[in-house]
């Protein structure tokens, strides 16, 4: 699978997945109504954007743009069960990122991470290094087995669940893109919670550039 197939199959399942519930359409009562038209706004604007890039990049603060949208759909679909806070530098928001990179994470995070605990709590930061720079996103859900997020990333067959179908996509379309050195890094040091670091390269888009 090239690049432009690793990306038309996330830009085809991973967030249109969450308009599909049967569960959105109650939401859609007079007191919902403004939210969800202004969230299904800004995510049909963004997406309008990314398929606009022919080459698949986009950058940090428009991936964080995409995201908030994103959760803003989840959580009307889960209620307030998880809070979500995004503390990525503002400076950061120029680099380079692969489109739909950190929303198959997000949404892992939703769906295995935080479901069911009283009080979650997901977090997506971010550290700038003299070459990279590495977006965290942790949640305080479950924790997971070493073995078995690394299973998922070399997208064993048995670890191959519907989101880790996504992870696995990410980690590949990464290190394709980027080398062996960059992709997703699963932190085994975290007990209370999960958490998957992104390694990427500091490159500004052509978009950018002045």
């Amino acid at each position: 699978m090239d690049v432009r197939e690793m990306r038309n199959e996330a830009l085809g399942k991973r967030v249109v997945k969450a308009l599909e519930s049967r569960n959105m359409e109650a939401y859609y009562v007079k007191t919902k109504e403004e939210a969800v038209k202004k969230a299904l706004e800004a995510l049909g604007d963004i997406l309008h954007a990314v398929y606009s890039n022919k080459n698949g990049m986009t950058t940090v603060g428009q991936e964080t743009a995409l995201l908030k949208a994103y959760v803003d759909i989840m959580q009307m679909r889960f209620g307030s069960s998880f809070q979500y806070y995004n503390v990525i530098p503002t400076e950061l928001f120029y680099y380079e990122i692969p489109a739909f990179t950190m929303q198959p994470i997000v949404e892992n995070a939703i769906l295995h991470g935080v479901k069911g605990v009283t009080a979650g709590q997901i977090i997506v930061s971010a550290i700038e290094y003299e070459n990279d720079f590495v977006i965290s996103v942790f949640n305080n859900g479950n924790s997971a087995d070493k073995k078995k997020i690394e299973d998922l990333l070399k997208g064993e067959k048995n670890q191959r669940a519907v989101t880790g179908i996504g992870l696995y996509n990410v980690n590949s379309r990464l290190k394709l893109l980027y080398g062996e050195s960059y992709g997703l890094i699963y932190n085994e040091k975290v007990r209370n919670g999960f958490e998957i670091w992104i390694r990427l390269p500091k490159k500004i888009t052509e978009s950018e550039e002045r």
